[in-house]
């Protein structure tokens, strides 16, 4: 029979180690293919599948017949790697014992370096070859002692036994002579991963080997002893203190060993190390364990006498703390214990800002019911209040004004209206819904009526809001028309059609509809002097307009519609006004001839004069007295009119330039006060 070709005696050797069979003859085995060679996917050899499967016979096997044991994968792992990985300890220990005795070629590492560094220097090598080619590759020649070598993660078998429950291996290679000081690329020792682990035995050992316990790691600036008490490992701890003079190395977060242990909530920890910190210490692992929520931990700090009120270099107190954590059992503690609920962080948060900013109902609760101040204002201007309407949680808003918080706008949003206003534009539909049921009570510091109510939500474009405040606020008794016809004002003026016509559909608004204002009229005349198109105009007329109502600064809706200068809405008056309104002399400008030389002052000069004719064809006549200016021509002569709106005045009666106004005055008079001298020598021509 033809003997096995080589590449598959290789693969007959791996395949069968991989089921953990020992029948096939080691010798025969040795004399068809290398033993060394790599055959699995990773390259690893028949020993490296020994050593994952825990394959102890095979094993022993193997090195019996010369397997090398320090033979890598293409992973850089030894087939002892592997063992202690998978937990095969009796397997690791045989492969141990294989290996040759580590001797100082060196001496101890700088703190600078790592095993990947020395791993990757060619002084370490003999025959100056380089770093191990992919495929496995003997390391025996190395002079880098292989026990301290490491895998491509920067692991050595010893890190690998200290990361796992195996103290028989770690022991083991201590005493074959591994490194118990080289450090891993992030600076950590063997001792930070058995501390890690709570290997109090091999760590025993590491020590007795004369391994460094207070190496710092790089990043998260870690000593064992933090570690050990974040996790809580008292036996490991037991065995650091001893060996560590001071206790106040500080991890990336700004922990000592103290506060790690009392971040990690680990009480007997504490207990252990409290006694070698003073209050200013034990205060930062009050604030730790404040924040995580380990009241226990608080209780026995605080029975110690540590300071209830310490706070850090950034301000923040134990209270704080628990409030950030988002605990509210703890947030009680502390203030049952003295907690200030008014102490202030150095960005300027108390307690109850924080909650309000964080969304925390029972934390805010607490704060509410323990008397903390519910309008206090931090740094940045914002309130408790604020802080729940921006961030949109009613029930908070709800529970802030129920404890008695003011409704007043806070320094931060003060460029708004109101807090209605505030909460329209940066908040929800909820949170509006439950500061209207607190405004229909009378509670209003900012100011707000329902007027204004009703004009912010025109101003917001918001039918929703304008239905909400109508269906709400003046769904009660107490509120009087007069506050809709102020909003029935600003709608008319500002040409909100819409608004308008949902305000009069409201048994409110409609009750309003000629409500006089001050200056303005009724919200008809509001319309017409803002220049409202007949659509406006007409709806409110529809609606119950009384257009016969003289009053506001123009008198008459067709004063104010010739000073607004809108032909279309001097027709719609002309038609619809009693004949002696529209002769009538009353508003700033008495006459609607004198109105619109006003209205149409800068205007195409043809514009004015149709309007001007048309007035004149519907009766009215140029030379009625009255109003601010007296006549027309008084109006003009100030106004500095065009030419020929001035020709169209004097050509209706001459003697209109030889009228005296109230003050004694000639157009003559005005026209040189005014310096405009075209218009004197027009004016002395025409009057001669």
């Amino acid at each position: 029979m033809k003997a096995a070709s080589s590449s598959t005696a290789n693969q007959l050797s791996f395949s069968e180690t991989s089921r953990g069979r020992a029948d096939k003859d080691p010798a025969e085995t040795r004399e068809e293919a290398h033993m060394d060679s790599g055959n699995g996917k990773d390259g690893e050899t028949a020993l490296h599948a020994a050593g994952f499967h825990g394959h102890w016979e095979i094993t022993k096997t193997l090195l019996d017949n010369g397997a090398d044991v320090t033979v890598t994968d293409t992973h850089g792992d030894f087939p002892l790697h592997l063992a202690i990985q998978q937990g095969h300890s009796h397997v690791a220990e045989l492969a141990i014992d294989r290996f040759p005795t580590a001797t100082d070629v060196r001496g101890p590492f700088e703190h600078y370096e790592t095993i990947r560094s020395r791993l990757t220097d060619p002084s370490f090598l003999s025959n100056d070859e380089a770093v191990s080619p992919p495929n496995a590759t003997r390391k025996s020649d190395s002079t880098l002692t292989p026990l301290d070598m490491a895998n491509s993660d920067g692991v050595t078998v010893l890190f690998a036994a200290a990361d796992r429950d195996l103290p028989s291996v770690g022991k083991c290679l201590l005493e074959r002579g591994a490194d118990p000081n080289i450090i891993d690329d992030r600076a950590m020792t063997a001792v930070h991963l058995a501390a890690k682990a709570g290997r109090a035995d091999l760590i025993k050992e590491l020590i007795a080997k004369g391994a460094v316990t207070n190496q710092v790691a790089q990043w998260i600036q870690h000593i064992p002893l933090h570690n050990a008490c974040y996790r809580g490992h008292a036996d490991v701890i037991e065995l650091l203190i001893g060996t560590i003079s001071g206790l106040t190395s500080e991890d990336c977060w700004e922990r000592t060993p103290l506060a790690a242990a009392c971040a990690g909530g680990q009480l007997q920890t504490v207990k252990a190390l409290a006694g070698r910190y003073d209050n200013v210490q034990r205060a930062k692992g009050l604030m730790e364990a404040a924040e995580n929520g380990y009241c226990k931990v608080v209780n026995y700090l605080l029975d110690l006498g540590c300071p209830v009120n310490e706070s850090g270099t950034d301000g923040k107190s134990a209270l704080l703390s628990a409030v950030s954590g988002g605990h509210p059992r703890m947030v009680e503690l502390l203030i049952l214990r003295g907690a200030d609920t008014g102490h202030k962080n150095s960005s300027g948060d108390c307690a109850i800002l924080l909650s309000t900013n964080n969304g925390l109902y029972e934390t805010t609760k607490i704060l509410v019911d323990t008397g903390a101040q519910l309008d206090i204002e931090g740094d940045d201007g914002a309130s408790p209040l604020g802080w729940a309407i921006y961030f949109e949680h009613p029930v908070l808003v709800r529970l802030l004004l129920e404890g008695g918080a003011r409704m007043r706008l806070p320094t931060r949003w003060n460029h708004y209206s109101s807090l209605l206003d505030f909460s329209w534009g940066l908040s929800t539909l909820p949170v509006t819904e439950v500061l209207l049921h607190y405004y229909i009570q009378g509670k209003h510091e900012d100011g707000l009526t329902p007027a204004e109510a009703l004009i912010t939500a025109i101003r917001r474009v918001s039918s929703e809001l304008l239905k909400l405040v109508l269906d709400t606020w003046f769904a009660s008794d107490t509120v009087k028309h007069t506050s809709a016809g102020k909003a029935l004002h600003y709608a008319a003026s500002t040409g909100a059609f819409a608004f308008l016509k949902q305000l009069l559909e409201h048994p409110a608004g409609k009750a309003a509809i000629n409500q006089l204002e001050p200056g303005d009229g009724t919200p008809l005349h509001a319309a017409i002097s803002a220049g409202a198109d007949g659509e406006i105009v007409n709806l409110l007329l529809e609606m119950g307009a009384n257009a016969d109502i003289a009053s506001g600064r123009y008198g008459t809706i067709l004063n104010a519609a010739c000073v607004a200068a809108k032909l279309e809405t001097i027709k719609i008056c002309l038609k619809i006004l009693r004949r002696d309104l529209v002769l009538s002399v009353n508003g700033k400008y008495g006459t609607p001839i004198q109105s619109a030389v006003v209205g149409f002052q800068g205007k195409p000069p043809e514009k004015c004069i149709e309007v001007l004719e048309f007035l004149e064809e519907s009766g009215v006549t140029p030379l009625a007295v009255g109003g601010q200016f007296f006549t027309a021509l008084h109006a003009a002569a100030y106004l500095e009119a065009h030419g020929d709106v001035v020709a169209w005045l004097t050509n209706r009666s001459s003697r209109s330039l030889l009228v005296i106004d109230t003050a004694g005055r000639l157009p003559l008079h005005l026209a040189i006060m005014g310096e405009s001298w075209s218009w004197v020598e027009d004016i002395w021509e025409n009057t001669k």
